[in-house]
């Protein structure tokens, strides 16, 4: 367009309804033709250069319309052009200029039929199932009914686990196709007598109406979470994304919709609290823990922001000489009220809410000014730091590693990063990659808790990494269980064939040190030597065993 007294939309703006297909007209805020596209000029036989800068309504008549301000409607429409009349199907949206000034964008399209109408009212454009205004009219409708008062429903409340992290990892793409096949997936384990919609997000719900007993609704869950402990295909990647659930019942947990899906989603966050991957029925004490949950997020964000986060160090011991060769930075939350608040119980809740990461970035990050510090005291050791999922999947990881290494002046050889065996088998591929970045850069890379993962050989063979951290739960009853000695051997043995410096976890009796081989086991940790403790005692303790 190039009439002089248009104004000058955004570029982007004007190219956008020059491609479009659809007939597209702008107005401002006072009703005032701006402008409008070629399809708009030959679809109405609409004269542009008389009808700029005049009012809308002296050319353009909608019907129902007085003024052109409407924002983010939609719905069918007759449009009057020059005294010809045409059916069409109105999408109306406003955006504002540099300037701050609003405008509306009046797109028309084909006349769409009332049936099409109420499908895209009522269905999710993503996934295609009915979402959580289909569902709520037609539970509703249900719980009117006088002839199902007397039965038990169940209300399904799911969420993916890990789905952040799928979507940061790989991109919105990705997250919508797994989205797709999760539909996919869960409509697969329901019958047409089922209700089953999506909220939102990774959020799924579903209703089972005139159910005999409350054990089918456990049944059902139960096999909706054995279909996904299938992987999904993901274009070329394999991912593993698991599901929890939360259930209520009426008319024991509410006689309402709202009081249902509240106990529903009180009881999946319950769930996930208690490792994900499972289902939790509704109970009141788990409504009144989610209000909690909420609270203590809040908390938390706040702790973030005044730094209330403070970094406690476990030392790692060489069971020859008990001498300290490394610390394993762990994080605590000193609250100016309640005091210590132990990490089991804000961690999952920063997962949850994407809180993880700041906190991921804190503690690398003072890990690595204690390292410096250390050093620059004459007690160079190394500190051992656990990522969270979330962060180890950052593409940008290894530049971040790299950028903290170089600004606290940190030698790498002093710096360990601890992953555990379900992040590397959530995408074995970027894993082998993510790890070879770290380690080109000379830091260490450990894998924590194993055994307790999906322990799969291959990763071991193929990843560069430099130790392996055994879980304490090989070492609980090892002066007892023939068993358990046998296994904890065995992954000692394998460790040091490897040539891999292998550290085991959670000793804390004389009895169990004992039971370990001090020439294949490279080191301890647990509460037999030490426990987790604040700086100035680890400084104190490298000072005294140095």
């Amino acid at each position: 367009m190039s009439n002089s007294n248009e104004l000058d939309i955004p570029f982007i703006l004007q190219e956008s309804m020059m491609q479009n297909e659809h007939a597209i007209i702008v107005v401002d805020s006072n009703g005032i033709i701006i402008q409008v596209n070629q399809v708009f000029k030959h679809s109405f036989s609409f004269r542009i250069g008389d009808s700029i800068n005049n009012f809308f309504s002296q050319h353009v008549r909608v019907g129902g319309f007085t003024a052109p301000l409407q924002d983010n409607w939609k719905g069918n429409v007759t449009i009057t052009v020059n005294e010809s009349s045409y059916e069409k199907y109105l999408d109306i949206q406003s955006f504002r200029i540099a300037n701050g000034e609003k405008y509306f964008q009046y797109v028309f399209h084909t006349m769409i039929e009332k049936e099409e109408i109420r499908y895209l009212a009522y269905n999710d454009g993503l996934t295609k199932l009915p979402n959580r205004l289909a569902f709520e009219e037609n539970v509703k409708q249900l719980l009117l009914k006088p002839e199902l008062k007397k039965h038990i429903f169940a209300l399904l409340f799911f969420d993916l686990d890990r789905f952040k992290l799928i979507n940061d990892t790989f991109g919105h793409a990705y997250g919508d196709l797994l989205l797709q096949k999760a539909a996919e997936r869960l409509q697969s384990c329901f019958s047409e007598k089922d209700i089953l919609a999506r909220l939102g997000g990774d959020e799924f719900i579903a209703l089972l109406p005139n159910i005999g007993h409350e054990r089918e609704a456990i049944y059902k869950v139960e096999e909706i979470i054995e279909h996904f402990s299938i992987p999904f295909q993901l274009r070329e990647n394999e991912v593993y994304v698991t599901i929890s659930v939360g259930i209520s019942f009426y008319p024991h947990d509410g006689e309402n919709l709202e009081a249902l899906i509240s106990q529903a989603d009180s009881a999946m966050y319950h769930a996930k609290k208690q490792g994900k991957n499972n289902y939790e029925l509704s109970k009141a004490e788990l409504h009144a823990s989610n209000f909690e949950r909420f609270h203590l997020e809040n908390m938390l964000r706040k702790a973030i922001k005044e730094e209330q986060l403070e970094l406690f160090y476990q030392p790692q011991v060489n069971i020859v000489d008990e001498k300290v060769v490394a610390v394993e930075a762990l994080v605590r939350w000193r609250h100016p009220e309640y005091g210590i608040i132990p990490p089991n119980e804000f961690i999952p809740i920063a997962e949850d809410s994407g809180l993880i990461l700041e906190i991921d970035d804190f503690v690398l990050r003072k890990a690595c000014q204690q390292i410096h510090h250390w050093k620059q005291l004459g007690n160079p050791i190394r500190i051992s730091v656990n990522l969270s999922a979330q962060q180890f999947m950052q593409k940008n990881l290894p530049d971040k590693i790299a950028t903290l290494l170089k600004i606290e002046k940190v030698p790498p050889n002093l710096l360990e990063l601890e992953i555990t065996e379900s992040m590397v088998m959530q995408d074995t591929k970027m894993s082998a990659i993510q790890i070879e970045k770290i380690r080109a850069l000379g830091v260490k890379v450990a894998i924590d808790d194993f055994g307790t993962g999906h322990s799969s050989y291959q990763y071991l063979k193929n990843f560069p990494i430099d130790s392996l951290k055994i879980d304490r739960i090989f070492i609980n009853d090892v002066e007892t269980n023939r068993n358990t000695k046998a296994i904890l051997n065995s992954m000692i043995n394998l460790g040091h064939d490897l040539n891999l410096q292998v550290i085991v976890e959670g000793v804390e009796t004389e009895e169990q040190l004992s039971n370990l081989d001090s020439k294949k086991c490279s080191a301890v940790q647990g509460y037999y030597f030490y426990k987790p403790m604040e700086t100035g005692r680890i400084q104190e303790l490298l000072e005294r065993k140095g």
